[in-house]
């Protein structure tokens, strides 16, 4: 019988399972039957995984070479596929890597085929309760509204994504955002929430430009330029909502609670 406390002794499975042996070899070392060794793999390979992929984090191995042992890990039925990347994420945020990490908040944080359908029927508190907002309108129609009411709320500069045609600045402007700083990283925010990511903020668009340029924007030349475009009225209705979603799910929206 082998010697290994219990606890010991199921790692010490994973750990020989992951060299490659086949389940009916684990069990001849260890005395268990094949149908045991593929239970312990299950329950504590991805115990084993984390804490490899955190020493590893913590030891500065690339990020690529840790994923490349949570793949085998998957390949060898030693973690669930789908756990990966949130075992990676782990690793690094336990380790402090966070300039290695997509940090993400609010809608990023849904998968990007549910993403839109929770933005068209997001519920937001009003006086009267809860009601539900579509606020796609926000990432394509009046996203410098938006923009403008994450500045005013939270201090946010403003930033324009322009196109590479020829022409003045709001001829040009795709989308309006604002960059923030979360955890030491460049992010960007819009009513999706913040994500470190650029190209996936910029996927949205990318079809609409070949090239992107980008470009500082006055708060208060926004605020003019939005009031003569829309007017008064309906420009207050779209800053008065956008101020409700920052307010109702601060946490998408501020960096600084992302720490």
């Amino acid at each position: 019988m082998h010697t290994c406390v219990k606890p010991e002794r199921n790692l010490a499975v994973v750990k020989l399972r992951l060299t490659g042996k086949t389940y009916e070899e684990c069990g001849r070392q260890f005395g268990l039957s094949r149908e045991r060794i593929r239970q312990i793999c299950t329950e504590w390979g991805p115990q084993l995984a984390l804490t490899t992929a955190k020493q590893m984090a913590e030891d500065e191995s690339p990020t690529q070479e840790i994923a490349d042992m949570l793949d085998k890990c998957v390949q060898f039925k030693c973690l669930p596929a789908g756990k990966a990347q949130d075992t990676l994420r782990s690793a690094l945020w336990q380790a402090g890597r966070f300039q290695d990490l997509t940090l993400r908040s609010g809608f990023w944080l849904y998968r990007p085929d549910a993403m839109e359908a929770k933005m068209k029927r997001c519920m937001v508190r009003t006086a009267a309760g809860f009601e539900a907002m579509d606020t796609t309108i926000y990432l394509h129609g009046v996203c410098g509204v938006f923009a403008l009411a994450l500045h005013d709320r939270l201090g946010y500069p403003i930033e324009a994504l322009l196109d590479d045609h020829d022409g003045l600045l709001w001829s040009r402007a795709v989308h309006l955002y604002c960059p923030v700083k979360v955890l030491g990283q460049q992010g960007y925010a819009d009513v999706r929430g913040i994500t470190t990511n650029w190209e996936e903020f910029l996927e949205e668009y990318a079809k609409l430009s070949d090239t992107w340029e980008r470009q500082p924007v006055d708060p208060d030349e926004l605020r003019e330029h939005l009031f003569m475009e829309m007017g008064e009225d309906t420009l207050e209705q779209f800053y008065r909502g956008a101020v409700r979603l920052i307010r109702g799910e601060l946490w998408s929206y501020d960096g600084s609670l992302m720490a």
